[in-house]
């Protein structure tokens, strides 16, 4: 919607119209402070407050309606104004004889709320707050009591301890009988000083809450961090299973927490998974797509629709879309090996001559993700390969070297394989028997699955010259590579349990291993893979070793 912002005098002279219609001074005070904000001249300094102070004076409004005037005329009004408002509508202090408990916890709240910059009704208010006795609070609205707790809490105007820590508790025993779930669930996002208490209200309301409260809720125990975990898998179950669907709002919030509770459960996957894509037509910001795609590449979603759907929704803005984000989204698909990342690729290479700067790291890899999808050119090759690149990457302490390593390998190997490129390349010598070592190390982090293979391949390849881990200049660490009888190169390569991703019928290998492999092939050399789910589905050592020979040898 079209917002209009008028002219100062011309929504000063509508705001006066305005509020000259009305049976009341009162409500012509309500409609020209009304008018004022809709004309949208927040912000600004009106030329005179004459008006206002004529109106305030004219109404024999309450003390409170005064408060709630001035409450909002910080948004209106300058400070110098303010000022004379307020003296003129309180002559003598704030005082508990002018307002009760709940008035004042009300007008406190409020200004709260609006992020009021009126710091001198604000500590007069308080001043009167901690005059009260905190045990009268007990029968003041829960959500409001909070807010002004809290807000005292982070600026310290009641210093009194002994006040405060009785207040505390006030709120503690009132959150126990709360049977409201908005109200707790407003408070845990508010505040983790009462989350014990609040959780506690929580699991003796949860069978009566709303399947909206739900959600909800587990979002906001995603930020709060040690809850129980019995209660977090309780509540992810009982969402998986209900039958009411997600709004796209809701399942992107969704994602987030899964995220952040690291949650696995597959009846939640399967739902998640089909009301995002379901939803998808009323998706518009691309950072929502980069949540749900990063969420899908964590649990390794391998179904072909979820991201030909995705692909094409991230197709069609990739021009747009920041370059970071853009970036972010080729790199999860390269990760899982999904062809279907190729167009937003090639949008995403014909913007590389705009960027500069950024993470090394990010920048590398997104150089890696272009090769995985053929589209980069040779200045971005240029732009990693480079002496000075590589050499200011390196000396930032954050830069993982082993990491930086294997990438930097993984455009150089994928650079060789393109006749026309005459660019730099990595010179002999660059990479230590230090780096080698702890490449090969990583790689053999599943060491049980790892083991269990050489076990079987030793008895098919007995020469040790041949089959030992070694780190080939593709950057992927090989079981075995030796020379076949025809005088062809052939190579065997170990996929763990944690580079591939699984679905009903088999494995899809990720991108760090698939880039190798093809450049590999198109250099002539024969690549025999094998996965640890592949080689786990045996028996026995000696069917996986037979299966290995055949493979191998073809015998």
């Amino acid at each position: 919607r079209m917002r209009v912002h008028l002219p100062l005098g011309v929504a000063w002279s509508c705001a006066r119209r305005n509020a000259s219609v009305g049976s009341s001074s009162r409500d012509s005070l309500d409609s020209f402070i009304t008018n004022l904000s809709k004309a949208h001249v927040t912000g600004r300094v009106l030329r005179s407050s004459v008006e206002v102070e004529k109106l305030i004076d004219d109404q024999k409004a309450s003390a409170l309606d005064r408060l709630n005037y001035i409450i909002t005329l910080p948004l209106l009004v300058s400070k110098p104004q303010l000022s004379r408002i307020r003296m003129d509508s309180f002559s003598t202090e704030f005082s508990s004889t002018v307002f009760s408990k709940d008035d004042l916890i009300a007008a406190l709240d409020k200004m709260c709320k609006l992020r009021a910059t009126d710091t001198q009704t604000y500590r007069a208010l308080m001043r009167v707050l901690s005059s009260m006795s905190p045990s009268s609070l007990q029968s003041v609205s829960l959500c409001p009591l909070v807010e002004v707790i809290c807000a005292n809490e982070e600026l310290n105007l009641i210093e009194d301890e002994e006040w405060k820590s009785e207040a505390r508790m006030i709120v503690a025993e009132s959150i126990k009988a709360s049977t409201l779930p908005t109200e707790l669930i407003y408070i845990l996002r508010r505040t983790n000083v009462w989350k014990n208490e609040c959780i506690e209200a929580v699991k003796n309301n949860f069978k009566s809450m709303s399947f909206t409260d739900k959600v909800s809720l587990l979002s906001v125990l995603s930020s709060r961090g040690n809850v129980d975990a019995v209660f977090v898998n309780t509540m992810v179950e009982d969402i998986a299973s209900d039958s009411t669907p997600l709004t796209f709002r809701q399942c992107v919030n969704l994602a987030s927490t899964c995220m952040l509770l690291k949650l696995n459960s597959s009846r939640l996957k399967t739902k998640l998974i089909k009301e995002t894509m379901a939803g998808m037509g009323s998706m518009t910001k691309f950072n929502d797509a980069r949540t749900i795609l990063t969420l899908f590449t964590i649990w390794r979603v391998t179904h072909d629709a979820v991201w030909k759907q995705l692909s094409v929704w991230t197709e069609r803005r990739a021009k747009e879309a920041p370059f970071k984000d853009v970036s972010a989204v080729v790199n999860m698909m390269c990760d899982l090996g999904r062809g279907e990342g190729a167009e937003t690729a090639s949008i995403l290479s014909g913007r590389m001559c705009m960027e500069r700067g950024g993470d090394a790291l990010i920048w590398l890899k997104t150089m890696v993700s272009l090769s995985f999808y053929s589209c980069i050119d040779h200045r971005s090759i240029e732009s990693v390969l480079n002496p000075v690149f590589i050499e200011e990457a390196l000396s930032h302490k954050s830069t993982r070297r082993d990491v930086f390593i294997r990438l930097l390998m993984n455009v150089d190997y994928y650079a060789w394989t393109l006749d026309s490129y005459d660019g730099p390349r990595l010179k002999e010598g660059f990479i230590s028997e230090n780096d080698v070592a702890s490449i090969v190390s990583s790689y053999c982090s599943r060491m049980n699955e790892v083991e269990a293979f050489r076990s079987c391949l030793s008895r098919v390849i007995v020469d040790p010259s041949q089959s030992h881990p070694q780190l080939h200049p593709s950057g992927l660490t090989l079981e075995a590579l030796f020379t076949n009888p025809k005088g062809g190169d052939e190579a065997i390569v170990f996929v763990p349990s944690n580079q591939y991703a699984e679905d009903g019928n088999g494995e899809r290998m990720m991108g760090s291993y698939l880039l190798p492999v093809r450049c590999m092939e198109k250099k002539g050399i024969k690549v025999h893979t094998f996965t640890h789910r592949e080689m786990a589905s045996f028996n026995s050592q000696v069917e996986a070793t037979m299966y290995i020979k055949k493979k191998v040898l073809g015998k």
